[in-house]
């Protein structure tokens, strides 16, 4: 599936943001940029289980790769170096995905404080589907924070 629309990205200025954002692989920032998102189901098996594979292209950045699979209760994520685990909570608005874990490379635990910091959400608004993510870590500070909507790329795939 390929989907069409606007993001803004954000990103912090100190060192250990600007390495964070390096080593996962996240957009550099922008206002308003043209955002392609293509998910497929991959190859790229995780312990067996299939996953989905989004590429994200925000403006003329470098792809934003993550590969999703799920593992019990949570949804994992994993972006460059960082393996993500949320929860997903369905609210009146949408999903709000809630960080419960977190590996650095796959085996190294990242500090619980930083998960407070790692906040995302989706809904659908006016047929478009809606989201933000942002990451604000204790003593490194915002590493990302991107916002926007997506729209599928196949004028068919809208319903009327």
């Amino acid at each position: 599936m390929r989907l069409l629309g606007h993001a803004t990205v954000l990103r912090g200025s100190g060192w250990m943001s600007r390495l964070g954002g390096y080593v996962s692989g996240l957009p550099t920032p922008g206002h308003d940029l043209v955002l392609r998102v293509t998910l497929e189901a991959s190859s790229h098996a995780v312990a067996g289980k299939p996953t989905e594979r989004w590429e994200r292209r925000f403006g003329g950045s470098a792809p934003m790769i993550s590969h999703l699979h799920v593992e019990g209760d949570r949804l994992v994520e994993v972006v460059g170096v960082v393996h993500l685990a949320f929860r997903l909570v369905a609210m009146p608005s949408g999903l709000r995905w809630d960080a419960c874990g977190g590996r650095l490379w796959g085996w190294l635990p990242m500090p619980r404080a930083w998960l407070a910091g790692i906040t995302a959400s989706e809904s659908a608004v006016d047929g478009s589907y809606a989201f933000g993510v942002r990451v604000d870590l204790p003593l490194v500070g915002l590493v990302v924070d991107y916002r926007g909507s997506l729209w599928p790329d196949d004028p068919a795939m809208v319903s009327p």
